[in-house]
């Protein structure tokens, strides 16, 4: 077993200890990441003990690039997958139903085989708001448990109203809205009290979905690949927004891949200042 060793201050990954010696549960100097986490406890001593951060879930997508995968598992995130695509041994978080050909049968399969912690089912229509389509989703909710008991069910609502016709213990999956399309007619307002996954979207409208939805409503996960597209078409990585990589216009092999690797550092970062995130999977699936 490998196993991946974070500062307990920050979350970073912390460099191989060889040699004799203690091992440091911080980053090394000159970061001040050990006298951070001794002031914060100092300052709450003989107080109550704050309140944890509520938990989440921080789950890449993958796109059937193995090194890609990695490297977002290297950096602690969640592995997600399209059904259908591999998982290139990593372990499986999560599984989205390929929605341009979508195929529930093969989709099932995948959840059976990976028993991952969320899966979508078909989305709703984004035509009309239909008893019968409530129906068909709930049908497909139940087969996903059927296949997989310790599986989340997202059912994935387009427009006003579907929420309301669904029961209050189902999961939602918030596709955020984008140029590319999303949940743009669903209100956040209908999602209060409901358990949310958020599907897609830049890292800085997540984290500001999230800011507005966790106050009525408890956001479990979130997953996206906007930084994987920003990263191999415009070598971009994401800090706060997207920046241009100083070495861009340089023909520079790979760069994309340094690109990709500030971003999933950078993204982790973000989401461990709000929520506690649940430490990526420490061993490969043979």
């Amino acid at each position: 077993m490998i196993i991946t060793r974070r500062c307990k201050a920050c979350g970073e990954q912390l460099p191989d200890h060889s040699g004799r010696g203690r091992k440091s549960d911080y980053c090394p100097p000159p970061k001040g990441c050990k006298y951070r986490a001794y002031r914060e406890r100092k300052e709450f001593r003989g107080e109550t003990v704050p309140r944890n951060k509520p938990h989440l879930d921080l789950i890449y997508c993958a796109g059937d690039n193995e090194r890609l995968t990695r490297m977002a598992y290297e950096a602690g995130l969640l592995i997600g997958i399209r059904s259908g695509r591999s998982a290139h041994n990593f372990p499986v978080s999560f599984v989205d139903i390929e929605y341009k050909r979508p195929n529930f049968e093969k989709h099932l399969k995948a959840i059976a085989r990976y028993q991952p912690k969320y899966a979508t089912v078909l989305d709703l229509s984004d035509t009309e708001v239909s008893k019968q389509d409530i129906a068909r989703a709930m049908m497909q909710y139940e087969q996903v448990l059927l296949c997989s008991s310790r599986t989340i069910p997202l059912i994935v609502p387009k427009l006003y109203g579907q929420v309301a016709l669904l029961p209050d213990h189902v999961a939602i999956g918030y596709s955020i809205p984008t140029s590319y399309g999303g949940a743009k007619d669903v209100k956040l307002w209908e999602l209060e009290g409901r358990r949310i996954h958020l599907l897609g979207g830049s890292p800085q409208k997540q984290i500001e979905i999230y800011r507005t939805l966790s106050v009525e409503a408890s956001i479990m996960s979130v997953d996206g690949n906007m930084a994987q597209l920003m990263a191999t078409q415009f070598a971009k990585y994401w800090d706060g927004d997207w920046v241009e990589h100083p070495q861009r216009n340089t023909n520079t092999p790979d760069l994309y891949l340094d690109c990709w690797r500030r971003s999933c550092e950078n993204i982790r970062r973000a989401w461990g200042k709000i929520v506690d995130l649940q430490p990526g999977q420490l061993t490969l699936v043979s």
